[in-house]
């Protein structure tokens, strides 16, 4: 039986958070660069404003990639929405996850690169726990590895 390890909310985090803090940014630099107001530069401000929402854009495409995980048996099934991958829980390396960045990210690295590249991200659901310890998903797939003696670490 297939079940999601992956937050609900990934698309919350992939894409309207990311557009509402590029909207808000935008708001902010037009404001404080009191465009619209006489004798302020307004082409100035728009510059500014549109390069720094271009760049909250770029980092959160870039930097916060977040992948849907399943597992399903000893496979995991990553998808980006468009495209699908299943890899094996033997292939997997390594299980990386934050302990104090919210929302928790869980990154697995695998021994084979896979459509996705060497590693992957997702976001596992909100769990309440104490900042030191990892979230139950990663170590729930930590141990799926280890048990079958298949960790390369």
């Amino acid at each position: 039986m297939r079940r999601e390890l992956s937050s609900k909310a990934t698309p919350l985090y992939r894409w309207v958070i990311p557009a509402a803090l590029t909207i808000l940014a935008i708001l902010v630099i037009w404001r404080l660069g009191g465009v619209g107001t006489p004798g302020r530069p307004e082409a100035g401000a728009m510059i500014l404003a549109i390069s720094i929402a271009a760049a909250l854009v770029v980092i959160a495409r870039i930097l916060d990639r977040a992948k849907r995980v399943w597992i399903e048996h000893d496979v995991l099934i990553v998808s980006d929405y468009r495209k699908e991958a299943q890899v094996r829980l033997g292939d997997v390396a390594n299980i990386e996850a934050t302990r104090f960045v919210k929302p928790d990210r869980v990154r697995i690295h695998f021994s084979r690169a896979t459509i996705f590249g060497e590693s992957v991200v997702f976001f596992p659901p909100i769990h309440w726990r104490d900042f030191a310890s990892r979230h139950p998903v990663a170590d729930e797939l930590q141990s799926l590895v280890t048990a079958g003696g298949r960790t390369r670490n």
